[in-house]
């Protein structure tokens, strides 16, 4: 009788021949191939989802954890605040607002009418007659000249200046300088306004008159007064300055 706790051995055992190696089905093997395939699934997709998770729960290191090479690391550190005050953005230059100093600047004012318009080489040209000197250099030998008004591409507020716009058939009273070397019509000078800096586009040296008063001037507080009393002013004030 056989021993109870004698292993009984596999089926085709008993043809096996004595030190040849065992032989399985091939369901066996099968069985042990599907089951590596599914472990090797399984593990690949836990990992996976390990590494996913400590991703989205990973904070940047603090500054307190973080230590390289045995120091502390510390936050980049910020511009150190100005001590000074920023500097105030340059104003913009202003006309002259003082008719005695617009005089000053002028080497002849006077009443005049506009005859004709044009624009050339940045800026608006305005032929004059004049009607009436009220400053006249000795140098001047015709009634009739170009005055030259730059025109700025660039936008300037129109709350800091006047800007001389006029047609045919105008009036004003202009405060100008003279010049007669390198004209563009030889047999007339060139004149530029007063009243401002000097080359720029903020001059104050014009009032246009209309029915014996000032409408609209590059100094608005003259605005509304009559011709005579201003040119009265103009006179004296011209007879003062040196």
């Amino acid at each position: 009788m056989q021993d109870s706790n004698e292993i009984s051995e596999l089926p085709g055992s008993a043809d096996r021949e004595p030190g040849s190696p065992r032989k399985f089905p091939a369901t066996v093997y099968l069985i042990a191939l599907l089951s590596l395939a599914i472990f090797s699934i399984a593990t690949l997709w836990l990992a996976r989802s390990q590494l996913s998770g400590s991703r989205s729960q990973t904070a940047p290191p603090s500054a307190a954890s973080t230590k390289v090479a045995g120091l502390q690391a510390s936050p980049t550190p910020l511009a150190p605040l100005l001590d000074q005050p920023l500097p105030s953005p340059t104003p913009w230059p202003t006309a002259v607002q003082d008719l005695s100093m617009v005089v000053q600047q002028a080497d002849a004012i006077a009443e005049a009418r506009v005859y004709g318009t044009n624009g050339a080489m940045h800026s608006r040209m305005y032929w004059l007659e004049i009607e009436n000197w009220l400053k006249k250099p000795g140098t001047i030998m015709t009634n009739r000249g170009l005055l030259w008004i730059p025109d700025p591409w660039d936008y300037y507020p129109s709350d800091y200046f006047r800007q001389m716009r006029v047609d045919r058939g105008d009036q004003l009273i202009l405060f100008m300088t003279a010049h007669l070397n390198n004209t563009l019509f030889k047999d007339m000078p060139d004149y530029y306004l007063a009243g401002g800096p000097s080359g720029g586009y903020f001059n104050s040296g014009f009032f246009q008159i209309a029915n014996g008063r000032i409408i609209f001037g590059g100094i608005s507080s003259y605005d509304g007064w009559s011709v005579e009393d201003f040119e009265t002013t103009v006179t004296r004030l011209s007879s003062a300055s040196p």
